[in-house]
């Protein structure tokens, strides 16, 4: 299955997946999708009638925010495991040591 069949049967999806792989890390270029997706949605011949190119468009930056939530999500998951917060008394600016309270 090339790439042209793909994107005519599963249309905006394979866009979102790509670009969210992309976003995530993993070494997949989106480029060649986006391009051939837009060409699809926007061309003359339309061989794809359900795709749209604000579909396109809105799956890919869906896509980029999901993974951007994620990742910086992750981020702050993974500082808060290796820095854990410090109390402070509000009148004399001393740091008080952090407890464990389970």
């Amino acid at each position: 299955m090339d790439l042209i069949e793909l994107l005519t049967r599963w249309h905006a999806l394979v866009v979102f997946v790509a670009v969210l792989l992309e976003q995530g890390g993993l070494s997949l270029p989106a480029a060649p999708i986006l391009v051939s997706a837009g060409a699809l949605a926007q061309g003359k011949a339309r061989r794809c009638d359900a795709m749209r190119p604000e579909h396109v468009l809105a799956s890919a930056v869906l896509a980029c925010l999901i993974a951007d939530f994620a990742t910086k999500r992750s981020r702050r998951c993974a500082d808060a495991a290796d820095h854990p917060p410090v109390a402070v008394w509000p009148d004399t600016g001393d740091a008080l040591e952090p407890r464990d309270y389970a």
